[in-house]
């Protein structure tokens, strides 16, 4: 029977309250179709009607959920994302209201490259645990994953309003401050006139209030809207200039005006204000990095326009600054920010574009432990092991990196073109034509891999080629 026919007729057992069918049916849905959200929503609901709002006894879930948690922890050691999916789902038919269990689910979809299903379930361990600080983080961060990869108005709002969730819990929590920050800029630009931005309010007003939400701010779209939305942010700064935020907010706007001296001396202000926010003062290493790349963008356009001697120069001179400030600047952002994985993963990359391999596997073994760059940072991982000649550690890497994916993504198929690549330097036409072939199988335009494809497969049956 079909996944289709399957969910058809376990939604047909929940209206006819015959829950126990229903799960039972739909748990096979899942298994059989991993990423199929709607099923997994459909399987939550039915547990949630068979058990109530109250849910089993403490002894009769822990009992019965023992196995499946058990077998997860197995399952979390030997890295396999899919199973630990499939036992948490086991564990939550006995117990529905267990919001760590959802956690697992989640944290285990995203790291088989399923950011559907890891959304569906940190929402669904929201609903158990509204207050969990954990959860909201998470979902914070992969709604705006989905917003910065796709730029939707949804993804936006949603990121905003779990990171003010999340402060209305933990009102210094530097991430959610920052981030919220950054994406009431972010929608000042993208939507609508001068209207209250709701999102825009959870950030503090100062010590003696914590838990006070900030007024609400204003949203702008055009050139004289932006301007308009600095004077008054300039005005409200001379109304409370105690005010953090406000010289925050109003550096993000005048950087995206790339009005880089006023931005830089409105960060200067906060990090005066909040000397502990490392966040703000990595936004001062950002405006040094946004000039010199407008500048380098610049002298690229005199380029085209005809050669010059002086002007490439300059051109090869600022960059070269660039990347040693942007080293240094991501090396004071490790330092300071020692558990954001996402400034590891960024110093690993700028190493791997200056060769230095070993600095740059330190930092991908570090931002491998968070699931956002599980993926990326084997693979990079992987990378580094091919440039110092370990094809067959580089493989193993490579492997490490798509175990577990169910979706077929650019990322999915650049690892494994990358894994195809490394066998072809072994000379194992046979190996590097399965790697290609995961890749052909889905996507024929995939880069060069119709040539890749021909070539190694003529290569595997001894063909000329």
């Amino acid at each position: 029977m079909t996944t289709d026919a399957l969910y058809q007729k376990a939604t047909d057992a929940v209206e006819r309250q015959n829950y126990d069918y229903a799960i039972e049916l739909l748990y096979q849905v899942i298994v059989q179709d991993p990423t199929n959200v709607k099923a997994r929503q459909t399987l939550w609901l039915a547990e949630k009607r068979k058990y109530g709002e109250v849910g089993p006894s403490k002894v009769t879930a822990f009992f019965k959920g023992l196995g499946p948690w058990v077998a997860s922890a197995v399952h979390a050691l030997m890295g396999k994302p899919l199973k630990i999916m499939a036992d948490c789902e086991r564990y939550l038919m006995v117990n529905p209201l267990n919001a760590a269990m959802r956690n697992k689910l989640a944290q285990a979809a995203y790291e088989a490259g399923d950011v559907e299903t890891a959304i569906a379930g940190y929402e669904s361990a929201r609903e158990v645990d509204p207050k969990n600080v954990n959860t909201l983080r998470q979902l914070g961060r992969l709604y705006k994953e989905k917003f910065d990869a796709g730029h939707g108005r949804d993804d936006l709002n949603l990121a905003m309003g779990r990171f003010e969730e999340l402060l209305k819990i933990r009102p210094t929590d530097h991430e959610a401050k920052n981030t919220a920050q950054a994406l009431a800029a972010q929608r000042a630009i993208d939507d609508g006139g001068w209207q209250t931005a709701e999102g825009a309010r959870g950030l503090i007003r100062d010590e003696e209030a914590q838990a006070e939400l900030e007024r609400e701010e204003r949203l702008v779209r055009s050139e004289d809207e932006m301007d308009r939305e600095i004077q008054r942010l300039e005005e409200a700064i001379k109304a409370e200039p105690k005010r953090t935020n406000l010289y925050v907010r109003r550096g993000d706007l005048l950087l995206q005006k790339k009005r880089f001296k006023s931005a830089e001396e409105s960060f200067k202000k906060a990090y005066e204000l909040e000397p502990t926010n490392t966040f703000t003062r990595a936004r001062l290493g950002e405006v040094k990095i946004q000039y010199m790349r407008t500048r380098i963008a610049q002298l690229e356009e005199q380029l085209e326009k005809g050669p010059d001697a002086e002007t490439q120069k300059q051109h090869d001179q600022l960059g070269a600054q660039l990347e040693e400030f942007m080293v240094k600047e991501y090396r004071q952002r490790v330092s300071e920010q020692p558990t954001n994985m996402e400034v590891h993963h960024r110093l690993g990359q700028l190493l791997f574009e200056r060769k230095e391999y070993d600095g740059a596997m330190s930092m991908f073994q570090k931002s491998v432990a968070d699931p956002r760059y599980r993926m990326a940072a084997n693979h990079m991982l992987g990378k580094c092991l091919v440039e110092k000649g370990m094809y067959d550690r580089a493989i193993n890497m490579l492997k490490r990196a798509v175990e577990g994916a169910v979706v077929m993504n650019f990322m999915v198929k650049s690892v494994y073109y990358d894994l195809g690549e490394t066998y072809e330097k072994m000379e194992d036409w046979g190996q590097a034509e399965q790697a290609y072939g995961r890749i052909y199988d889905a996507d024929v335009g995939f880069r060069d891999i119709s040539e890749k494809m021909d070539y190694v497969y003529k290569k595997a049956r001894g063909q000329q080629v």
